[in-house]
């Protein structure tokens, strides 16, 4: 993960974003004129002694809870009313 970007929620967790790298070649990337894809919430969180580091001052990563309230029905789309936006 590159490019990341870290922000709180309104419960003070701080919880990082970045932009992840795929697994295609270079002649994919410029076919499809785009690269890469934005990670999932990262919950990042100080270790302390009591998780079994042996000292504070590590960090520790977990998913972030908060995306399972966006959870739902799932929703399908046509095909038919999709439209190519791509210039030229």
């Amino acid at each position: 993960m590159y490019h990341s970007c870290v922000s709180s929620d309104t419960d003070g967790v701080n919880i990082v974003l970045g932009w992840t790298q795929e697994d295609r070649d270079q002649a994919s990337y410029e076919a499809a004129n785009w690269a890469g894809a934005l990670s999932l919430p990262r919950e990042v969180f100080a270790l302390t002694e009591a998780d079994g580091v042996g000292s504070s001052g590590h960090l520790g990563v977990r998913p972030y809870a908060g995306v399972h309230s966006l959870r739902g029905s799932p929703s399908v789309a046509s095909a038919a009313g999709l439209q190519n936006t791509q210039a030229g």
